[in-house]
Order: C-alpha cells, then sequence, then structure tokens
C-alpha cells in the first residue's frame, strides 16, 4: 500500500509567501496612509460646512446673531466655536462647554481638531476678519476682525489644511451660502479654486 502524497507549502514556499506579502504592504502603505489623510481632511471640512450650515440656521430659529469664531492654534489643537453673544469672552481652546466665561454668552458647541493629526484651520494670507455671524432675519453673513461685526464685502474664508495632501478653502459667500475648493485641485472630485 502506498503513502497518499503529502499536501501543503514547504517552508522555502511559505517564505516566499510572506515576502511577497510583506513586499506588498510596503508598496502599498504610503498610499494608505493618503488615503487615511485625504479622509481626515475631508471629514473635517465636511464638518466645518455643516457647522456653518447650522450656525445660520441657529440664527433664524433662536431669532439671535449667532456668531462662529475662530482661534489661535493653542494647547495643541485648532479651534472654532459656536455661540450667542459677546464672542471676545470665549476661548475655542478650553474644554467644550466652558469656553465662554461669562453666562450670558450661550454656547452651542466647540470643535477642537489636535494638532497632532497634521489638520490645521486657518485663514488666506490677507483676509483680516476672523469671526462671523449671521443675521437672524436676512440669514446674511457679518464678519469681524477683533470685536466689532460689519458686513463683508466679499466672501469669508476658511482654509482646512493637511501638509502633505493638500486643503480646502471654504467660502461663506455675504448671502451666507457656503461653497469648497481645492487649490489647483489638490485633492480630486473638489473643484479647483479660480
Amino acid at each position: 500500500m502506498s503513502k497518499p502524497p503529502a499536501t501543503g507549502l514547504t517552508m522555502i514556499e511559505l517564505m516566499v509567501v510572506v515576502a511577497i506579502v510583506a513586499l506588498l504592504a510596503m508598496v502599498a502603505a504610503p498610499s494608505f496612509k493618503r488615503f487615511i489623510d485625504v479622509q481626515r481632511l475631508r471629514s473635517i471640512n465636511a464638518q466645518l460646512i455643516t457647522d456653518i450650515q447650522f450656525v445660520r440656521a441657529e440664527a433664524a430659529s433662536r431669532n439671535l446673531k449667532v456668531t462662529m469664531m475662530f482661534d489661535a492654534p493653542s494647547g495643541g489643537q485648532t479651534c472654532y466655536a459656536l455661540l450667542t453673544g459677546d464672542h471676545t469672552v470665549c476661548d475655542c481652546n478650553r474644554a467644550p462647554g466652558t469656553a465662554c466665561s461669562v453666562a450670558s454668552v450661550r454656547e452651542i458647541r466647540t470643535v477642537q481638531v489636535p494638532l497632532d493629526s497634521s489638520i490645521s484651520l486657518g485663514f488666506p494670507s490677507g483676509q483680516t476678519a476672523r469671526h462671523m455671524r449671521f443675521d437672524p432675519a436676512t440669514g446674511r453673513l457679518e464678519t469681524a476682525v477683533s470685536d466689532t461685526f460689519i458686513e463683508p464685502t466679499g466672501p469669508f474664508r476658511i482654509v482646512v489644511g493637511h501638509p502633505t495632501v493638500g486643503s480646502f478653502i471654504t467660502s461663506v459667500e455675504v448671502t451666507g451660502r457656503p461653497t469648497t475648493c481645492s487649490p489647483s485641485g489638490q485633492i480630486s472630485g473638489v473643484p479647483a479654486c479660480p
């Protein structure tokens, strides 16, 4: 009686398969990291657009001017807060729920983006306005450099960027409508900025 032939892989065949899998993983890892960074960037920009639309809707529903304020990066994060009342007594770098130090100012939401995610919120060079709010009756935009709001002559722009992936520029028109573009078409699926 003869023995059936042995089946399975030899040690050499197994080592070759492991080497091929390792090689494929090394080739795919950089593009997978870029994919994750692009998705993270898209997610934060989508949250920003949702919050812009939310602020405008909240102004109408509360019949109050609702502000979206941005603070300089601090404490390892970049941030913005949505609130009613005097934005100069607020700092979105504080823990959410404690951003405003005066009881008459109502913090609606605070969004903090850790700087170790490599994503930052900022403004295009030359733009001095750092805060925006919406009029409850008209839905129109007002902007402020520090504490005084005025009707802007052009769009309010926010840059959500990643150093290696690229950036989005979200423009909020005077009418309150947000649009997004990518400088030089850096990110696929998003129109290039004019």
